[in-house]
């Protein structure tokens, strides 16, 4: 789940013909069994790190469950695994705000599943209980589409000290190009040599060779550290890398004096043209096509509000 972005528009499900009525499209969707106690959970955590200004707006501006889950439930096609809950109650209570920085989608937060067996019909894997709606060459951007649960067939990955010549290696590994043919090599630890894009995942290489873009594996500055200008990212969510005097510091909060380039402003406000963090626009308040609205709110009529799904009809036959 990534809290600060909605999904994908939804394509009804498949068994009621790609076409259905999910609730009045003029209206916010209610909410399914478990949403509001796991966005109580995500918005805890997410207030916590300075990423939403107080628990009532980030409820009233995040999506948890997404058009395709939604009309899974609705249809009869989705359950709710209230024993999952307090899982992912413990795994927000425990994310660190330097997770939270990279929008992590957590596991212990699939509370939410498809209920349609392999080999039964679908329109979205949130109906499947393999979570896989295998759609073959049918298009949904260009049509509605049928398709069938299936478990998905995923790709191993070569090993490492394999050839990557062709395919992809595994997570824990990547394909050095340098030599012939291309291998799989053990992604490397921090302080150890590397080239872009061959650190372990929590870390990231810092060039010290630009000509040859070469590094060394780092961690991610916290704060009060200094940072790399040329890879300007601090580890928490509400810290930025100050060009000033290269070292992370506090985002700037609502009202306070920021830098437009950098946008250095809390994750709830831009920087002005005047040079001053703003509040983007909450819920039922007023908008334009800039600044955004927060959260997963979109400018709906002028005015910002979670968006109805599109529940167009769409003919199948």
């Amino acid at each position: 789940m990534t809290a600060r972005r909605r999904g994908v528009g939804l394509l009804l499900a498949a068994l009621v013909g790609c076409a259905g009525d999910v609730g009045d499209s003029g209206a916010p969707p209610a909410p399914i069994d478990g949403e509001e106690d796991i966005e109580a959970a995500w918005c805890e955590a997410l207030v916590r790190c300075d990423v939403y200004p107080d628990l009532e707006a980030c409820l009233a501006a995040i999506d948890v469950v997404g058009d395709d889950l939604r009309a899974a439930f609705e249809a009869g096609h989705a359950s709710y695994d209230p024993s999952a809950a307090a899982a992912c109650h413990s795994a927000l209570e425990q994310v660190s705000c330097e997770e939270l920085a990279i929008s992590p989608d957590l596991a212990d937060c699939d509370v939410w599943g498809g209920t349609v067996p392999d080999g039964g019909d679908c329109g979205t894997g949130a109906e499947c209980a393999s979570a896989f709606c295998d759609q073959g060459d049918c298009d949904p951007a260009l049509s509605c589409c049928v398709g069938t649960c299936a478990a998905e067939e995923l790709e191993p990955g070569v090993p490492i000290a394999g050839d990557c010549s062709t395919a992809a290696c595994v997570p824990e590994a990547y394909c050095d190009e340098a030599v012939a043919p291309a291998t799989c090599r053990a992604l490397v630890a921090v302080d150890q040599p590397c080239a872009e894009g061959q650190c372990e995942s929590d870390l990231y290489c810092r060039v010290t060779d630009a000509l040859a873009g070469t590094g060394v594996c780092s961690r991610l500055p916290v704060e009060g550290e200094a940072c790399d200008p040329g890879y300007p990212v601090c580890a928490r969510a509400d810290n930025w890398c100050d060009p000033a005097d290269n070292r992370c510091h506090k985002l700037a909060a609502v009202g306070e004096a920021c830098d437009e380039v950098s946008d250095n402003c809390v994750p709830y406000a831009w920087c002005s043209p005047e040079g001053r963090c703003q509040a983007l626009p909450g819920e039922g308040e007023p908008c334009l096509d800039w600044p955004p609205c927060l959260g997963d709110l979109e400018c709906v009529d002028d005015t910002c509000a979670i968006p109805p799904a599109d529940l167009a009809e769409e003919d199948c036959d």
